[in-house]
């Protein structure tokens, strides 16, 4: 096993546990087939991807490590820029009561996330607290049983305390959002592995490329990169013209709901005072949200205000709207 691997995804045994104690809403209606690329669940016999041996330059350029030594590497560790933003509070680099994993684990310490983890820097206090009370009441699951990203962030705002987690609020909300994906106007996605936690990355081997039919594919730009925590690793995303292009019109028409995107997010969807920001982000979570919206696996606050516009997309919609805020400058 790579251990920063297990540690990114956070004691992942206990978050399944966690997802299995918190059922699927009632209501909720699991994602189709055609949304696979963005509830990606790797078969229980996949192999873990280890880093291969040898030595690595840390991202600073202060050091070589073997591949061991990046595997025991802590959040604190790999905060290799501590100059680059303010003091973090010991919750989002040090592991809390019963091995509770710090924020840092997923979301990194800039709050940039990684391939299948969002970005969180600059969101604001109000709406930060308000996801952890979801979670924390089970007012936010996925439509997709036992998802080990929202299972382990059930479990994570369980085990730390409000005024832990009100600290974490305030210093992601005081950070400025980066960049972190990269969208690659493309017909054909590279070929693509399944890692064993629920992420995708290009096959090392190569082989042959597979037409994309309306569907998004994601990558980290380099794998070993994640490993070491090095923040310049965008997230490639895999995306068509024509699914840009719908996602453009969808954004100003608002779809079968007939609410542009733009009325609550902001004519340049970075957010409004009752709306996140929606440009640049990760268009597997952007999805995943809009149909656990649509599904009614998220309630409470206000998603209530989220619901139409979401019941009035397709699959296909959600998709093109995902894949389009990708592509748009945070």
């Amino acid at each position: 096993m790579h251990a920063g691997i297990a540690d990114i995804f956070g004691l992942a045994s206990v978050a399944l546990l966690s997802a299995a104690a918190v059922p699927m809403a009632p209501a909720a209606t699991p994602p189709p087939p055609e949304l696979a690329w963005a509830y990606p669940v790797a078969p229980p016999d996949t192999a873990e991807l280890d880093m291969p041996s040898g030595r690595y330059l840390t991202p600073d350029g202060k050091r070589m490590l073997t591949a061991a030594q990046v595997d025991k590497l802590t959040p604190a560790e790999k905060d290799w820029f501590p100059q680059s933003h303010p003091i973090p509070p010991p919750v989002v680099l040090v592991p809390g009561k019963d091995q509770a994993p710090p924020c840092a684990e997923c979301h990194t310490v800039n709050g940039q996330g990684m391939v299948g983890i969002p970005d969180i820097a600059g969101l604001p206090v109000n709406y930060l607290l308000e996801q952890l009370a979801a979670f924390r009441s089970g007012a936010r699951i996925s439509a997709l049983p036992h998802y080990l990203g929202t299972g382990l962030m059930i479990t994570t705002a369980r085990a730390w305390s409000p005024t832990d987690l009100k600290a974490a609020a305030a210093y992601y909300a005081s950070l400025p959002r980066r960049t972190p994906t990269r969208v690659v106007e493309t017909e054909a996605a590279p070929s693509m592995r399944l890692e064993r936690w629920g992420w995708t990355y290009r096959d090392p081997a190569g082989g042959a490329t597979h037409p994309l039919d309306g569907s998004v594919a994601e990558a980290p730009e380099s794998v070993n990169r994640l490993f070491m925590g090095d923040l310049s690793n965008r997230q490639l995303v895999y995306v068509s013209h024509a699914t840009l292009t719908l996602g453009a019109a969808l954004i100003r028409s608002g779809g079968g709901g007939g609410q542009p995107c733009t009325a609550c997010h902001g004519a340049d969807l970075r957010g409004t005072a009752v709306a996140p920001p929606l440009a640049g982000r990760d268009p597997g979570y952007l999805a995943r949200q809009l149909w656990d919206i649509r599904s009614s696996a998220r309630s409470g606050g206000n998603v209530k205000l989220m619901q139409g516009p979401a019941r009035g997309l397709t699959t296909h919609d959600i998709t093109a709207v995902a894949g389009y805020l990708a592509s748009l400058t945070p």
